[in-house]
């Protein structure tokens, strides 16, 4: 789980396919020092799969100390916005969770559903690509490879008249339009860029219309006039070769549990086969051509699952509450 001890009782997960994903701190950075005027931020790696839906896991602990009327957490995929989230009335001093798999726009007769997945992209070199496109490309892809959670303190809402206009669709169908195909100069380099998120997996739910009877919605009022955020989360996706290539996970460090118990057996099977060898040879001195040294080899403990549920309906992902 991604935690700042600047800010004690938040906490934030991504899960993939149901279950809490493994995360590995940027060895070459101290954290990520930010600079004058920015807020609290920390940046982890996780490891993403072609095809695997994932969800973004948000919770805030009763201990968690409150300097406003209420928080919300506002969702970045892919520098797409995903969500934007009030603390309900009562949760002060309480625990509350959500758990965001998807976003929504609004469609012409009902909103459209997107649920998170992983995919992959083509790589192609850069001869086939003029350099206009490989520029387009660099742009596009430094967009891409990051799930990002704001923080911030909130006031009371205000009610005012329904403006008529609502949503983040462009953002959304800008994302959906991104190419699947990148010049290999694009992606190569410091950043190991090795999938996407795809929105294409998406549905249309008819619906009323979200605002009251007498045309009145509330709509947010940030503690912050600049509306900056009083914490960030950040997770760089990579697949495990992609975090390899950054230096982010060690080669020999790539085994999950079950490599690991076959290579320790092997490594029984032949010491035994050595012993036995051995024993029928005639002792001789040693050679220091031969000796060599020994690679331990440590596990790392799987995270704890934590269980965040919500209700089937995805909150609305802008400026108003309807």
């Amino acid at each position: 789980m991604a935690i700042l001890n600047e800010v004690p009782g938040l906490e934030v997960t991504v899960q993939m396919n149901g279950y809490n994903v493994r995360e590995y701190t940027d060895p070459y950075a101290d954290n990520h020092r930010r600079s004058r005027g920015s807020c609290p931020k920390v940046v982890k790696y996780i490891e993403s799969k072609t095809g695997a839906n994932f969800a973004v896991c948000f919770l805030k602990d009763p201990e968690f100390k409150e300097l406003s009327h209420h928080i919300a957490f506002r969702v970045h995929i892919d520098s797409v916005e995903a969500g934007f989230f009030h603390e309900p009335n009562g949760f002060t001093y309480r625990e509350w969770g959500v758990k965001v798999d998807g976003g929504s726009w609004k469609a012409e007769h009902g909103v459209t559903y997107y649920k998170f997945r992983f995919a992959d992209f083509s790589v192609l070199p850069n001869d086939d690509f003029s350099l206009e496109e490989i520029e387009d490309h660099k742009k596009e892809a430094s967009r891409i490879g990051t799930i990002k959670v704001s923080v911030y303190d909130m006031q009371e809402p205000m009610f005012v008249e329904a403006n008529g206009s609502r949503g983040r669709r462009d953002n959304v169908e800008e994302a959906l339009m991104r190419q699947d195909c990148f010049a290999e100069k694009a992606v190569k380099g410091d950043r190991a860029l090795t999938h996407s998120v795809d929105f294409s997996n998406r549905k249309e739910k008819p619906t009323a219309r979200f605002q009251n009877h007498d045309g009145i919605v509330k709509r947010s009022v940030w503690a912050d006039s600049k509306k900056r955020p009083f914490a960030e989360f950040e997770f760089r996706y990579r697949s495990m070769e992609g975090l390899i290539q950054e230096a982010i996970v060690s080669r020999t460090s790539s085994m999950d549990d079950e490599q690991v118990r076959e290579y320790a057996q092997n490594l029984e099977r032949d010491h035994a086969r050595l012993k036995a060898e051995s024993s029928t040879l005639k002792r001789s001195a040693p050679n220091d051509d031969y000796f060599g040294t020994n690679k331990r080899t440590r596990m790392d403990i799987d995270t704890e699952v934590i269980d965040l549920t919500q209700d089937d309906e995805i909150e609305e992902q802008d400026d108003y509450w309807w």
